[in-house]
């Protein structure tokens, strides 16, 4: 093995042994292949979304459950039999919920985080009028 006991070594470690010259000559004479690897390091963005688990007969048998004063709950209760399809948390930020009911309704087992890709969308604001295609002369017919 030309790197002592080893088959393998990382650049880092040839830069620091000072052996990059000598690695050079040997991928010039065919006796090492280098390899590059490309980590990518970049991230899908998610956002957390709030599925509800009961149905409408489940709601309202909750709904019975609870103390006078579980306003909060009450009004989570109230915002997950409006709900026809998962709604992000920000939804419920609006409706003045915080993180720590919807934390409660999970425990309770009335609803579900789940993570959702999403993607930007550049062209979300603008609007694009429609244009015709120019009329193509004899030469670029015949091609």
């Amino acid at each position: 093995a030309l790197f002592g006991q080893r088959e393998v070594i990382s650049w880092k470690e040839a830069e620091e042994e000072g052996s990059l010259s000598q690695l050079i000559r040997w991928r010039q004479e065919q006796l090492v292949d280098i390899k590059y690897e490309v980590h990518t390091r970049n991230k899908v963005k998610t956002i957390r979304l709030v599925r509800s688990l009961l149905t409408e007969k489940q709601i309202e048998e909750e709904w019975a459950k609870l103390r006078q004063n579980a306003k909060k709950q009450k009004e989570l209760l109230l915002c997950l039999s409006e709900m026809s399809q998962e709604e992000p948390i920000a939804y419920f930020k609006d409706k003045e919920i915080s993180t720590a009911v919807l934390n409660q309704g999970k425990e309770k087992g009335w609803l579900e985080f789940v993570e959702s890709e999403r993607y930007r969308d550049p062209y979300k604001d603008r609007v694009f009028d429609q244009t015709t295609a120019l009329e193509l002369n004899a030469e670029q017919k015949n091609a």
